[in-house]
């Protein structure tokens, strides 16, 4: 589970820590319109593959106390990390099904992603 918390850590800086980095340092989005489409869909995935690895890592550890003669086999520890991908990957099913799209404004260097608005206009009349 270690390891799949490393490779989560480093899809996140490479998809959403080092794009917004460059963003604040030119003090606009220079990595053009397609980039723009590709951050908008994958910077979410890596973080929530993490969320869900500390709350698997959790899980077991607190089965560990409870039982300590139990163990995940290797298969198991597999499928659970397979079954943890697939919850991280699920939002971009969703968000390519409605047609989500990302907006490039070259003039003044900005990128937005319909999939934010569209959450917030969805979750305005809850409030």
């Amino acid at each position: 589970f270690v390891q799949n918390l490393a490779v989560a850590d480093t899809l996140y800086t490479f998809f959403a820590i080092i794009p917004e980095a460059v963003t604040m340092i030119a003090g606009r989005w220079v990595l053009g319109e397609v980039y723009c489409f590709v951050d908008a869909q994958l910077s979410f995935i890596p973080s929530t593959a993490n969320v869900l690895t500390v709350l698997t890592i959790t899980v077991y550890k607190l089965r560990m106390v409870s039982d300590p003669f139990y163990y995940f086999s290797k298969t198991t520890a597999r499928v659970v990390i397979g079954c943890i991908w697939i919850f991280a990957l699920a939002p971009i099913s969703v968000s390519l099904a409605y047609q989500s799209s990302s907006y490039f404004d070259p003039e003044y260097g900005y990128c937005t992603s319909s999939v934010y608005t569209d959450c917030d206009s969805a979750l305005i009349p809850l409030l």
